[in-house]
C-alpha cells in the first residue's frame, strides 16, 4: 500500500488540493493530515527500508519447492540477506555526533562481509534528526530480534538443514 501511495503521490496531493477549495467545511481535508515534502521523504524512505522484507515474504509465499523436508532451510539464506541490510542501514543511519561506531548500539555478525555502496555511506541530511533516532531505534531492534531468532550455526539442526539442503534439489 506504501508503494501504490508513493506511485500515486500526484493525484492524492490533487486530491488534497481539490478538497480545500469547498465550500462545506466537514468535506475539507484537516490540515494535520496534508502530506508535506518531508513527510513524502519519510514516506519514501521507509518504502526502501522495507522492500527487502517484502520481496523476501512475495518470493517465498507458497513456494516451497521441496516443501516434503521442510521450507525452513530455504527461508535462512534471506534471514541472512535481511541482517545484511539492516547492517547497512545501521551505518546509514548512525549518530554521527556521538560515535563513528558503525553499529551504533548493536553488534555486526563477524563472518558478514559488508558491501555497502560509497552513497549509502553519507549521513542522510534531508531527513530530520527525530527521523533519524526513531529509524536507528527500529533498526536495532529489528536487528536484535531477527538475530536472536536465526538458528546458530554451532546447533546440530541448523547444521543438518543446511547439510540436507544440498540433497534435496
Amino acid at each position: 500500500m506504501l508503494t501504490r501511495a508513493l506511485q500515486k503521490r500526484h493525484e492524492i496531493d490533487s486530491f488534497i488540493a481539490r478538497c480545500e477549495v469547498e465550500r462545506e467545511v466537514y468535506k475539507r481535508v484537516p490540515r494535520e493530515d496534508h502530506l508535506s515534502q518531508d513527510d513524502w521523504l519519510l514516506l519514501t524512505e521507509i518504502a526502501e527500508m522495507l522492500k527487502p522484507f517484502y520481496d523476501s515474504t512475495m518470493r517465498h509465499q507458497s513456494r516451497a519447492e521441496q516443501g516434503h523436508h521442510g521450507a525452513i532451510w530455504e527461508v535462512l539464506p534471506n534471514i541472512e540477506f535481511i541482517l545484511e541490510h539492516l547492517e547497512d542501514l545501521k551505518i546509514r543511519y548512525r549518530d554521527y555526533s556521538t560515535t563513528p561506531d558503525v553499529t551504533n548500539s548493536t553488534p555486526t555478525r563477524q563472518h558478514r562481509k559488508h558491501t555497502l555502496p560509497p552513497t549509502l555511506s553519507l549521513p542522510p541530511t534531508d531527513l530530520s534528526e527525530d527521523c533519524c533516532k526513531h529509524f536507528r531505534m527500529a533498526i536495532n531492534n529489528a536487528w536484535q530480534k531477527l538475530d536472536n531468532t536465526q538458528p546458530r550455526p554451532q546447533l546440530a539442526i541448523y547444521r543438518t538443514m543446511l547439510g540436507n539442503q544440498s540433497g534435496m534439489g
